[in-house]
C-alpha cells in the first residue's frame, strides 16, 4: 500500500568552518570543523514502506581536525588543499534501535544504526584519523562556473571506540552553475560517495559501498 505521496530525494545540512594562521605565502596552519546531518525523515524505498531509515541527527557527524592548508588564487580559479595528520571524528544517532537497558527496561529506537557503521544498540562511535579536503572554484566562462570539493577521512588503527574499525570515507561533490541571464540560472549537482564503514549486508545493490546522486535544477537567481 502507498503510505506517502512524497519522499525526500536529496537532503543534506552541512556546515564547514576553517580558522587559519598564515605560515608562508600559500601555506596556513589550519583548524577545521565539519558538521553534517539531514533535516527530513528518510523512509524505506521498497514499496514506499513506513519504516524510518534516517532522520534529523540520525546520523549526525562532527569532524574536528588540525593541519596545513595550501591556497592559490588567480583571476579565474580559487584552489585550496587541506591536509590533516590528526582529526577527531564523531558519528551518532539520537534514536537507535536498542535491546534491554541496564535497568531491565526495553528501549526500542526507530533507526537502524548499523546502516551508518554503529554497533547494534549504540548511540555513537568516535575515532581519530587522517583526512584531507580539496576545493576548487573555476569560472570557465561567463555562462559556466564549476565548484568542486573532495573530502577524505580514514581512522588510525585501533584509535577509537571500536577496535579494528578501519574504514574509508570519500565524498566528491560538483556543482555546475550555468546562468541564463541576470535572473535565471540552471545548476547541475553531482555527489559521489564511498563509505565502507557499514556492514557488508548493508551495501547498496549494484553499487557496493558507492553511492551516487545527481540533481538538475532551474530557478531564479539574482546577484548584486
Amino acid at each position: 500500500s502507498q503510505y506517502r505521496t512524497f519522499i525526500t530525494n536529496n537532503d543534506i545540512l552541512k556546515w564547514t568552518t576553517k580558522l587559519g594562521y598564515q605560515a608562508t605565502e600559500h601555506w596556513y596552519y589550519t583548524v577545521q570543523g565539519i558538521a553534517q546531518t539531514q533535516f527530513c525523515t528518510g523512509w524505506q524505498e521498497v514499496d514506499n514502506d513506513v519504516v524510518e531509515i534516517s532522520k534529523f541527527l540520525n546520523p549526525g557527524t562532527i569532524n574536528l581536525s588540525v593541519g596545513m592548508d595550501w591556497k592559490k588564487e588567480t583571476e579565474k580559479i580559487k584552489f585550496s588543499v587541506y591536509m590533516s595528520p590528526f582529526g577527531y571524528n564523531l558519528k551518532f544517532g539520537s534514536d537507535p534501535r536498542r535491546a534491554y537497558d541496564s535497568d531491565g527496561v526495553w528501549h526500542k529506537g526507530r533507526i537502524d544504526g548499523t546502516q551508518f557503521g554503529l554497533h547494534p544498540g549504540d548511540f555513537n562511535l568516535y575515532d581519530f584519523g587522517v583526512g584531507a579536503k580539496a576545493t576548487i572554484e573555476y569560472k570557465v566562462c561567463k555562462y559556466l562556473t564549476w565548484n568542486s570539493q573532495a573530502t577524505y577521512y580514514s581512522p588510525l588503527w585501533d584509535c577509537g571506540k571500536y577496535k579494528n574499525n578501519v574504514y574509508t570515507e570519500v565524498d566528491w561533490e560538483n556543482t555546475f552553475d550555468m546562468p541564463l541571464n541576470k535572473y535565471f540560472s540552471t545548476k547541475l549537482y553531482t555527489h559521489l560517495r564511498f563509505d565502507d564503514a557499514v556492514a557488508p549486508e548493508k551495501k547498496g545493490e549494484g553499487w557496493g559501498y558507492f553511492q551516487f546522486t545527481e540533481l538538475l535544477s532551474f530557478g531564479l537567481s539574482y546577484k548584486w
